[in-house]
């Protein structure tokens, strides 16, 4: 579905409405109003949200289903803020876990200071509707890296999540439904720098339910100072799955903990 032009899949409110509206009668069973609430998975919709424009999946995507329902800003606030405020004049940023998008795209437009964004998503699928996104906004300054983050280079499972989200895909298998996953390539978080002639991060945002450690600390511990990042957002909320808590490193290591959330954390160097 994403080689048909953008508004092919024109946003229709009207059924969304009455089917929250219907799940609202608590004299349905639980599971039916469940169902009501939910958006069945193929649902498609073409969507502008604040001049950027997003294809959107929303029965098969978290962040698709808030874009969908105009509410990824305002509920992303405080991220975005942080990252476009915290600093000046960034020019580079890193988006572990690009998913479609929904982040890296907007800061695109947010921020024109950026000369580069590592855009970084292995789920086939999902890099197929984030390539779209891109050609859709024209952007030019996001290179799309088709791999996993990880503490070695090779080939390994990504488990597809049970919860119909293409964001909850994980390298760690106990939650995952072992019949469904898709081989992809892993790379260090060192490598992909210098195969893209990144120089250093500004920015960086992480979101890889629960290998956020796998992905980072062999680049903490393999490079220097000045290529950390500035600013780091980290979804903390699979931080029970780290083998190593690399937000503990992160403060130990110059990181002052400027604030969270109940997905986030945000952290900057001190010495930046």
């Amino acid at each position: 579905m994403t080689e048909l032009p953008f508004g092919t899949y024109v946003k229709d409110t009207h059924w969304k409405m009455h089917f929250q509206k219907i799940a609202g009668n608590k004299s349905l069973p639980g599971w039916l109003r469940r169902y009501l609430k939910s958006y069945p998975a193929s649902i498609v919709a073409d969507v502008e949200l604040d001049g950027v424009k997003f294809r959107c999946f929303p029965g098969q995507n978290h962040h698709d289903k808030l874009i969908f329902l105009g509410t990824l800003f305002s509920l992303e606030r405080e991220e975005f803020e942080f990252m476009t405020t915290k600093v000046k004049s960034a020019e580079y940023v890193v988006d572990i876990g690009a998913n479609t998008g929904t982040i890296c795209i907007p800061l695109s437009f947010k921020m024109p200071s950026l000369k580069r964004i590592l855009a970084i998503e292995p789920d086939p699928l999902t890099l197929q509707r984030l390539r779209f996104n891109l050609a859709i906004n024209g952007i030019s300054n996001i290179s799309v890296v088709p791999c996993a983050v990880a503490d070695r280079e090779g080939v390994t499972r990504l488990w597809r999540s049970r919860k119909e989200n293409l964001g909850q895909n994980s390298l760690l298998d106990p939650k995952r439904d072992s019949k469904h996953y898709v081989d992809i390539e892993t790379k260090t978080l060192t490598s992909i720098l210098a195969e893209h002639d990144v120089p250093r991060i500004d920015i960086l945002k992480i979101d890889v339910e629960g290998f956020e450690d796998r992905a980072l600390m062999p680049f903490f511990r393999s490079s220097t100072r000045a290529v950390w990042p500035k600013a780091v957002v980290i979804e903390h909320k699979s931080q029970g799955e780290w083998a190593e808590d690399c937000m503990a490193f992160m403060i130990e290591n110059g990181y002052s903990l400027d604030g969270k959330n109940g997905q986030n954390s945000f952290l900057s160097l001190s010495d930046a």
